[in-house]
């Protein structure tokens, strides 16, 4: 039987553990330690580890080498996204990677669209005016009707399309841009030729493009100039999609309406942990968690019932198939 052991696990993953292990035929262990090069000495003996690598800082080299000496040849996240895992260094040790290509892209959507409705109806200062002050007053309340509002959507695979459906059927105007359209798309949104065009006819924008070296920061001081004044950015993707210095300025200019963040670029060590009381050292951040325009949420957009059933559900199949077959349809290579 095949033999694995999951790293960072939560305690609302392990209901789907028992259950998918049992019928897919596969041994497990968890822990809730993250994988390290100190460790990945608990996997020797395992055929395999599961990760959940969303907002984790990239593995060190030596977690490859560690896992090698462990004997370790197959690894699988729990997540889409797999920007801090190393291919060339994993396939270099032998071990081979695959991921969760979609667990819920309704899930991202859905908070997409619920950071939007709260920035535009001001459900955040209104809640925190009553629940802290017990100001039940409306002056300064007055909000934005998502039906009202153009809407660019940047990214129109399988999560743009349904933020791109949820928007009209609020009756917004749904732009997209994407350098590779889909004809399903077209059914919610009209595109546009140039990212431009989009920035200076959106009210709203909402991000779903992969990070690669040609999105890192491409919305910056540049493409929010070309907004329309009280924009609101929307994030629920990678946080180095955006400059944050620029938008931050932008925020406290008034030249942006509001930003919804479910990501950040230096979310690691942060995201995911319990910092009350604790000194910040990031000024950038600082600054976006005392502005009153901004929701910041800790990378949750994924987090859902349905989503977390999934990621575990495959992620234990890729590691069966890998190994019972040596091969995994969801593999990634270098």
């Amino acid at each position: 039987m095949v033999k694995i052991l999951s790293y960072d696990t939560r305690e609302d993953e392990l209901p789907y553990y028992e259950r998918f292990g049992s019928e897919i035929g596969i041994e497990y262990d968890t822990v809730s330690v993250p994988l390290t090069a100190e460790t990945a000495a608990r996997a020797a003996g395992y055929d395999g580890v599961s990760v959940m690598s969303a907002g984790a800082a990239p593995y060190a080299p030596e977690v490859y080498t560690e896992l090698q000496k462990a004997g370790i040849k197959f690894f699988s996240a729990r997540t889409a996204g797999f920007d801090n895992i190393d291919l060339a260094a994993a396939a270099a040790a032998g071990i081979h990677v695959a991921r969760v290509p979609a667990y819920s892209p309704n899930a991202i959507s859905e908070l997409a669209i619920t950071l939007a409705l709260t920035l535009l109806r001001n459900v955040h200062r209104a809640n925190t005016r009553v629940k802290l002050n017990q100001n039940f007053t409306i002056p300064s309340l007055v909000g934005r009707e998502l039906g009202r509002q153009t809407v660019g959507v940047i990214g129109t695979g399988r999560i743009g399309r349904i933020v791109a459906q949820i928007a009209k059927g609020f009756g917004a105007t749904v732009l997209g841009y994407d350098i590779y359209r889909s004809d399903e798309a077209t059914q919610y949104l009209t595109y546009v030729d140039t990212l431009d065009e989009l920035l200076e006819k959106s009210n709203v924008i909402s991000l779903h493009m992969p990070l690669t070296p040609d999105t890192t920061g491409m919305i910056g001081a540049d493409a929010i100039a070309k907004l329309p004044d009280g924009a609101v950015v929307i994030n629920t993707a990678r946080g180095p999609l955006i400059d944050f210095t620029a938008l931050v300025e932008a925020l406290e200019s008034g030249k942006l309406g509001g930003a919804g963040l479910d990501v950040y670029d230096h979310e690691s060590g942060i995201f995911g942990h319990d910092l009350d009381g604790e000194p910040i050292d990031d000024p950038i951040l600082k600054r976006l968690l005392q502005a009153p325009n901004v929701v910041m949420t800790p990378h949750i957009a994924f987090y859902t019932d349905v989503a977390v059933e999934e990621m575990v559900r495959v992620s234990l199949q890729n590691l069966f198939d890998y190994g019972t077959t040596g091969a995994c349809a969801n593999e990634i290579a270098a």
